[in-house]
């Protein structure tokens, strides 16, 4: 049932009480083990400390979930290698390595976010740490399982029925009592919609279960907000932020209806400030806000144009604002060094571009502020291209100036529209060029954010493709392009020095070759190629360009 809540909470500036429990006063600096290799990030030569070697993958928990266990001593994470997924412990301050699991589930993939099938081991992206406990909660297939991280033990908690199934990331509230959970008929996935998908919580001393609400939507992220709330990440035909608590039964849709709200938020992330967030569809730039879940009062500002793709980065006090994006600024980590409400705000790099290591999820920063705020957690790619889990320098970071509750309205009266700027950008290294076949030059996206059955691609309803290629235009050549499909048709408009030619494919299921003969009368001495979003029809997702002839 939707509803409205009822204010009934100690509120402070607007804020939940309960929402500072999360977040200690102090953290005790982590101490790492010199056997860590400390190396320089690209572009910026800032430290970085690559925690995790080996195996084909290792990421952390998720980027809106602790992966940190609460002395610091412990990071727990994920290792992937053979089709295999299983949790580990690495002791930060003597590099000791664990294994926590042994799960034997299989199709444990986390549809539709990143989906192998024949993936086994524990189901991928639904474990949790319950920080309060030291206790890592995970599936084995239907059996939700504790493992304590100092001695070891793992027990059953519950198992769900044979037609249901953890589809989501869960969490546990901030006392260790409650660990929540999604629950939903056995392989439902965004987009579509499923009859019965619910939110339970599972209290960990009395072995009970309760139903915070159900939806007829598949939902895929849970995130604790203080130590009664919980936020959800909006479900198919929702556009706002789905908001919840202990109470059980209702649920409502922040930011959705709002005067002057537009777009769609993507991710949401729990602060004591509110919940930060970024929203698409709604002009030309991408947005960031924070928002007040209690008085529905919010304040945005635009991103930088070029910033595409992103996932804005997790400080639990809301004190320090930094994004991972792609795009025109590269796969790069940007931080918001203050807001001007008259000239925008300014953005200095973290990072220069930083090569994806893996399509989908583990190819993500996923970046969160450590608890000692000494670092940003973040996962990047090894000189083998394999995801690894990195900690960067923040200690040089001041707070980011300029964003406060004080500018938080219901109607968005204070939200800065002037598009954010970057400052002292970094070369952004061009992607990696391959030559095969007939090809007389060859750029293939394989560090791109996204992918589909495994090849990664540019999708130009985000990112628009400019290459130059260093080969004389000639008669009888052609542009190669790797053009993807879902069983449908794509458009997209490509420009050869200039030269404008509407292209359109697809009617197949994955990636072909699609030809275009280069115009009569393109000239030069090199091919300056544009790839855009058609206006008209399905944009075009593409994963490679070509120069291809004599």
């Amino acid at each position: 049932m939707k509803g409205q809540f009822v204010a009934g909470l100690l509120l402070l500036g607007g804020l939940a009480v309960q929402g500072a429990e999360a977040v200690p006063a102090s953290a005790p600096a982590l101490q790492l083990s010199d056997k860590f290799p400390r190396i320089k990030a690209p572009g910026t030569g800032r430290l970085a400390v690559q925690l995790t070697a080996g195996g084909e993958a290792n990421y952390p928990l998720y980027y809106f979930i602790p992966s940190i266990s609460r002395d610091g001593k412990y990071l727990v994470h994920h290792r992937y290698a053979n089709k295999m997924v299983q949790l580990w412990r690495l002791n930060l301050q003597t590099a000791e390595l664990v294994q926590l699991t042994h799960a034997n589930g299989t199709n444990t993939d986390w549809h539709p976010w990143s989906s192998e099938r024949g993936l086994g081991g524990v189901m991928d992206y639904r474990s949790t740490l319950n920080v309060a406990r030291n206790l890592v909660i995970y599936f084995d297939r239907n059996q939700a399982r504790g493992v304590d991280l100092e001695t070891l033990k793992d027990e059953p908690l519950f198992t769900l029925p044979p037609d249901r199934e953890a589809i989501g990331q869960n969490t546990t509230t901030p006392d260790g009592q409650w660990f929540v959970y999604i629950d939903a008929p056995a392989g439902a996935q965004n987009p579509r919609s499923c009859q019965g998908a619910k939110l339970m919580a599972f209290n960990l001393d009395k072995h009970a279960q309760k139903m915070l609400f159900m939806i007829d939507n598949a939902i895929h992220h849970a995130l604790t907000y203080d130590a009664t709330h919980f936020i959800v990440n909006h479900p198919p035909g929702h556009n706002g932020i789905i908001w919840t608590d202990l109470t059980g039964g209702r649920w409502s849709e922040l930011r959705e209806g709002d005067p002057g709200a537009q777009g769609h938020s993507c991710h949401q992330l729990p602060t004591v400030q509110g919940i930060s967030y970024e929203v698409f569809g709604a002009g030309p730039c991408a947005i960031s806000g924070l928002y007040d879940p209690f008085t529905r009062r919010r304040f945005e500002f635009n991103l930088p144009p070029q910033f595409a793709y992103t996932h804005t980065g997790w400080d639990r006090t809301g004190r320090l604002w930094f994004w991972e994006t792609t795009g025109k600024a590269g796969h790069s980590l940007w931080y918001l060094e203050k807001m001007d409400r008259a000239t925008g705000g300014v953005f200095k790099p973290l990072t220069g571009h930083w090569p994806l290591a893996a399509s989908g999820q583990r190819g993500h920063f996923h970046p969160q502020l450590t608890p000692d705020r000494r670092w940003v957690q973040m996962t990047g790619g090894d000189e083998q291209r394999r995801a690894q889990i990195f900690l960067l320098d923040a200690s040089d970071l001041p707070d980011t100036a300029g964003i406060s509750q004080d500018l938080l309205s219901a109607t968005g009266a204070n939200d800065v529209h002037v598009p954010g700027q970057l400052i002292a950008a970094p070369e952004t290294p061009a992607r990696r060029v391959r030559l095969g076949g007939d090809a007389l030059a060859e750029m293939v996206f394989d560090d791109a954010s996204q992918a589909y059955r495994g090849t990664p691609y540019i999708f130009l309803g985000d990112e628009t493709i400019q290459q130059k290629f260093l080969v004389a235009p000639k008669p009888d050549q052609q542009i190669a392009l790797l053009w993807g499909a879902k069983n449908d048709q794509r458009t997209a408009t490509l420009k050869i020095n200039g030269t404008a030619v509407e292209v359109a494919g697809g009617g197949y299921d994955g990636f072909r070759w699609l030809v275009v003969p280069v115009p009569a009368g393109v000239t030069g001495s090199a091919y300056d190629l544009t790839l855009e979003k058609a206006a008209h029809g399905k944009a075009a997702f593409v994963a490679a360009l070509r120069v291809t002839g004599k």
